[in-house]
């Protein structure tokens, strides 16, 4: 499993997940991924921005060439 991180009902990154806070998580019994972690309520997932990044990259590669991808990907 990839990194996990902890994050806020809002979307605020916390800090990088424990692996048994990533498998409640991932094993809620209402299939919402909420977690609560000292009194607060939290999910768990990968870095989506970096997802996000190299998504975009690979679109502007498919419309502009491999120069643009690498101009995106900071290469």
């Amino acid at each position: 499993m990839p990194q996990q991180y902890l994050y806020d009902l809002e979307d605020n990154l916390i800090r990088p997940a424990t692996d048994e806070e990533a498998r409640a998580s991932y094993n809620t019994a209402d299939r919402s991924g909420i977690i609560t972690v000292e009194g607060q309520q939290y999910y768990c997932d990968e870095l989506w921005q970096e997802e996000w990044r190299a998504e975009i990259a690979r679109e502007q590669g498919m419309l502009g060439g491999i120069n643009a991808y690498n101009d995106y990907m900071g290469y």
